[in-house]
């Protein structure tokens, strides 16, 4: 039987640091770049903005938020308050619909809502659907930059 000598102990237990450490860089990688990257996909016919319900919803809704568009590919949200000055706030469309709140660079980013591919509708988590912020414009409808409501 042979014996294990501290050098050798030393050296498994590097070489085992070394493994979970590559394992976890790469499911990290997935998680954040890969995954997201194919998550669009898919067959979506999106909203027929010519339908009555929308052609209302353009003509007579009322504005309750707007999307300006970033440099990271991150929307944070405006929305306007009573007087008819938008405030940004510290959430943000995704890509794919997905409606997160800005934690900052040392967390990572929490899921809020999202956003119907099919009707455009935007639909809270249940744990947000109280913050006022969010529940101004739970219930209402993202077309291109804005976010609309029915009067």
């Amino acid at each position: 039987m042979a014996e294990l000598a501290i050098g050798q102990i030393i050296k498994m237990t590097l070489a085992i640091f070394v493994i979970v450490i590559v394992i976890g860089g790469v499911a990290l990688a997935f998680y954040q770049y890969i995954i997201p990257y194919f998550k669009g996909l898919g067959p979506s016919k999106g909203p027929d903005l010519t339908s009555p319900f929308y052609t209302d919803l353009i003509k007579n809704g009322i504005t309750i938020g707007i999307v300006p568009p970033h440099a990271k590919g991150e929307d944070y949200i405006s929305i306007y308050d009573d007087s008819g000055k938008s405030r940004t706030t510290k959430y943000y469309f995704e890509d794919d619909g997905d409606i997160r709140e800005r934690k900052g660079w040392y967390r990572w980013d929490t899921l809020v809502g999202k956003v119907d591919v099919n009707t455009a509708q935007i639909k809270m988590e249940k744990d947000y659907e109280n913050v006022p912020e969010l529940k101004k414009i739970n219930g209402g409808y993202r077309i291109g930059n804005e976010i609309r409501k029915l009067r």
